[in-house]
């Protein structure tokens, strides 16, 4: 027994290797293997070699609900349920290979999950859906359309966001839902869907990645070979005019008292992609308030003051914060699950959260932070397909594959004082925009929102 408890003794008082927090690590250079080739037509080609026996191959198309009109909103949509339609009497499901797709409000991703030697035949695929679509099934995919917008309409965040984004930039094309309007959706013929694909369909706006065991060279060969006919130039009836977005602090509101729960999303205008350092110091801003619902566990033992606000005093049901971020604008903010008698008061400290974000933020604060973005990140890489639609986006939107090790760089070289700069430009005295709809008899007057956006008052 004595001689047990000198050996833990001796373990207690052995001196003790340093640990360096994660955000203070030294840099290390990202040993994945990126490569970029432009084909003549301007169409891109990205690769990143990062071993397996899987690869995931995916297409970036530079159009979405923003590229529309309220003439033809849900046109990317449909299309891409019709590219999704095709692929099933195609050899994907022969080979065990995995299609999916995505439309947002400013790119399209079709994406194969496969094993890393029938790369040329998900190239094959890819570039027949894209290039070649077959609108013969378009009642099909017109039906399967209409029940997503169905189970959308029932899901409260999805509502809110889309009557945000619809106040937040209204009269622009972010302000339309990316699966579309139902009553526009009904109208759409096969020469719309046409119309759009050439209009929109180009070279420089489209980037094939491939992530896993892949080789750069057979695979810029089989995309030449299957994406070959896709043109870089418009004609002079056909070139597209893109307005910038503009922004409009306002808010909506519909009024059910029917229902159990309110949902509130409220948000100021964010960065754009394009402007880094903001763009990250949003990103931290929103990582640190954080996410949080009633089955999460730990009670009031949490980081995030607005989540210990609503263990300790019941005040939401569920939160989650926000930045979104697109070429020349973005939404900052957060979206929350609140009680009818409840509202002022979360409101209230999700405001004096901001505030304090704008004086008061520190450095030990950002590092839980930093912390929690760079895992979430490195996480996401992990998956090929994932890690294949985050390196067309990047191409799309810095004309580089941009590696974790650069962009860690970059989330680490972001200080206090440059949040607080950040944070005072976008929310200190903003206008902001708000969605609300349920019972929401608490939620304050917009004029009382905005009062709060500035005011230090108990």
């Amino acid at each position: 027994m004595a001689t047990t408890l000198l050996r833990f003794a001796s373990r207690a008082l052995r001196p003790k290797p340093e640990f360096r927090r994660f955000s203070a690590a030294v840099s290390v250079p990202d040993v994945r293997r990126n490569n970029q080739t432009e084909l003549k037509n301007g169409l891109r080609v990205a690769t990143e070699d990062t071993g397996g026996a899987t690869v995931g191959v995916n297409v970036t198309i530079d159009v979405g609900s923003r590229h529309e009109t309220e003439d033809t909103s849900g046109t990317t949509a449909l299309w891409l349920h019709s590219m999704l339609d095709k692929a099933n009497a195609q050899r994907l499901a022969s080979i065990g290979a995995q299609l999916t797709g995505q439309v947002g409000r400013d790119k399209t991703w079709l994406s194969v999950h496969c094993l890393s030697a029938d790369l040329k035949a998900a190239v094959e695929v890819l570039g027949q859906l894209v290039t070649n679509t077959d609108f013969g099934l378009i009642d099909q995919s017109r039906q399967r359309l209409l029940q997503r917008m169905r189970d959308e309409d029932g899901d409260g965040e999805v509502v809110a966001m889309n009557s945000l984004y619809s106040m937040a930039f209204q009269n622009t094309g972010l302000s339309l839902p990316a699966v579309g309007r139902s009553h526009v959706v009904d109208t759409l013929t096969r020469d719309h869907l046409l119309n759009h694909v050439s209009a929109h369909v180009k070279g420089p706006r489209v980037v094939v990645s491939a992530v896993g065991d892949v080789d750069h060279n057979e695979c810029v060969r089989a995309v030449e070979q299957h994406f070959g006919s896709v043109t870089a130039t418009y004609d002079r009836t056909q070139v597209p005019i893109h307005p910038r977005s503009r922004y409009t602090g306002s808010d909506i509101r519909i009024r059910d008292d029917a229902m159990p729960l309110a949902h509130i999303a409220i948000a100021v205008e964010g960065s754009p992609i394009t402007a880094t350092n903001d763009r990250i110091a949003l990103e931290l801003s929103a990582a640190l308030l954080g996410q949080w619902d009633r089955s999460f566990g730990g009670g009031t033992d949490v980081s995030s003051y607005l989540a210990l606000c609503s263990s300790a005093d019941h005040l939401t049901h569920s939160f989650r914060a926000f930045s979104h971020s697109f070429a020349d604008t973005g939404l900052f903010g957060c979206y929350l699950v609140v009680e009818r008698m409840k509202q002022e008061d979360v409101i209230w400290h999700l405001l004096y959260e901001w505030k304090r974000f704008c004086q008061e933020i520190t450095e030990n604060e950002l590092i839980r932070a930093k912390n929690t973005i760079l895992t979430q990140n490195a996480r996401q890489e992990q998956h090929p397909v994932v890690c294949a639609r985050n390196v067309g986006s990047q191409v799309l939107a810095f004309g580089r594959r941009v590696p974790f090790g650069e962009w860690r760089d970059h989330v680490l070289a972001v200080d206090a004082r440059k949040v607080r700069d950040v944070l005072t430009e976008h929310v200190w005295d903003r206008c902001p925009v708000v969605a609300g709809f349920g019972p929401i008899e608490q939620l304050e007057d917009y004029e009382v929102l905005r009062g709060k956006f500035y005011w230090f008052r108990y």
